[in-house]
């Protein structure tokens, strides 16, 4: 835990081995928060902290990316759920620059992605991007 690398007035700061709800109010408010092929419909434990987020960072960029575009909609399912109010950036689409395959199957890293801002913004209204399911 704690800064691993910048640039150009940019610090980038890794938490592991806790969960962001615990800690978010330790930290100074981020730019970005992102979550690398997290899984939010697979794991209980994401929900409190999505529920943090949109309280404790509703105008931060949320960036969510997953293995599949079918879990990536599956995500998306659980973030508009949990944050009915958030304000999609984009939704759940292929990402440009996908990693490598994961495990020799069809999944592949950062392969798909969305972006949302959990609790709105002031005068933005909740729901899903143009063009989104």
């Amino acid at each position: 835990e704690g800064p691993v690398g910048g640039a150009g007035g940019l610090a980038v700061e890794a938490a592991e081995g806790c969960l962001y709800h615990e800690v978010v109010d330790q930290r100074g408010e981020p730019h970005l928060v992102v979550a690398f092929n997290a899984g939010l419909w697979g794991y209980d434990s994401w929900l409190p902290t999505l529920s943090a987020l949109g309280t404790a960072l509703p105008g931060t960029p949320v960036l969510v990316t997953s293995y599949t575009l079918a879990e990536a909609e599956d995500d998306y399912d659980v973030v508009r759920r949990v944050l009915p109010g958030a304000r999609w950036l984009w939704g759940e689409e292929t990402a440009p620059h996908p990693g490598p395959p994961r495990g020799g199957g069809a999944q592949r890293h950062n392969a798909a992605w969305q972006c949302f801002l959990a609790g709105g913004a002031p005068g933005g209204e909740g729901g899903p991007p143009p063009g989104a399911r």
